[in-house]
């Protein structure tokens, strides 16, 4: 009976998590992959998901759920039976990892190996958090022997379905939910407030050869504000963590504008209390902030 049940398990965990390329995917280069990606860092979140691990035609499945706070990632492995059989914690930036278990199966076994090698995880993190802003539904990245198949976007442009692959080895995997953690920790930053305003009066003037315009305009500063915290790294990355999931974020083009070409970097953890959107500056204001 058990076994019955096992085989069951595996196959609708099959199921969901395998896909094929398609004729119709959008293939790219690592360079093209590079310039297509969002700038800010997903940070503090707990992604869950199913995945199915092919070593040529023999496959293992479970579930896995991948959480990141504090710049540490922990990462837990669920055999078919929902049983934690591991968890891996990772330092993103320190490329520090580590695997505890006490499941030593043949399979797992391979799994493992298949992580620990050449940074694979590393690797998996880094295409999972940053999809391709392409509005193509399937994408293929080709990179250092392995293919990278997307398939699918959740809102937000998060990773739904994604496959990496490479000789006889191939990893399925399908998200089935991301979840923002909203407590960040802002011990040891700096806070300061980045305030809204309302136009007064605003006038567009002649088109600048940026293609933007220069304006004209009264405002008044109002009682509403984001909250934008820093902290300086002692390595030359900006990280953004944003309650707001802004794509294309004025805080991280000031940020790089700053700190370019220099060994500074900084950690910034970005409060949005402003409406996105609605004609009161919260993303000027951010800008400004961050520039000063």
């Amino acid at each position: 009976m058990r076994l019955i049940i096992t085989f069951i398990l595996i196959q609708a965990l099959t199921s969901c998590a395998t896909f094929r390329p398609q004729e119709n995917d959008k293939l790219i280069n690592y360079h093209e992959y590079e310039k297509s990606i969002s700038e800010v860092e997903l940070e503090n979140f707990n992604a869950s998901s199913k995945f199915t691990f092919y070593v040529k035609d023999k496959g293992y499945s479970g579930k896995l759920v991948w959480q990141s706070a504090s710049n540490v990632d922990t990462v837990f492995l669920f055999n078919p039976f929902n049983t934690v059989i591991a968890k891996i914690k990772l330092n993103p930036t320190t490329k520090e990892f580590a695997i505890f278990t006490q499941e030593n199966s043949a399979d797992i076994v391979q799994f493992y190996d298949f992580l620990k090698k050449d940074d694979n995880i590393f690797l998996m993190r880094q295409f999972i958090l940053h999809r391709p802003l392409f509005e193509d539904k399937n994408i293929v990245v080709n990179n250092k022997h392995w293919k990278i198949t997307y398939k699918d976007s959740l809102p937000s442009n998060k990773t739904k379905q994604i496959s990496f692959e490479k000789n006889d080895i191939r990893l399925d995997i399908l998200f089935t939910s991301w979840k923002k953690l909203n407590n960040l920790e802002t011990k040891d930053f700096c806070k300061f407030l980045a305030p809204a305003k309302i136009n007064i009066f605003l006038k567009v003037l002649s088109r600048r050869a940026d293609d933007y315009h220069n304006i004209q305009s009264i405002f008044q500063l109002i009682d509403l504000f984001d909250e934008l915290y820093f902290r300086p790294r002692q390595d030359t990355k900006i990280v953004l963590q944003d309650t707001g999931n802004i794509k294309n974020n004025l805080i991280m083009q000031a940020a790089k504008k700053i700190l370019n070409n220099t060994s500074y970097g900084v950690d910034i953890i970005l409060k949005k209390n402003i409406p996105i959107g609605a004609g009161l500056g919260g993303g000027s204001s951010d800008a400004a902030l961050t520039l000063m």
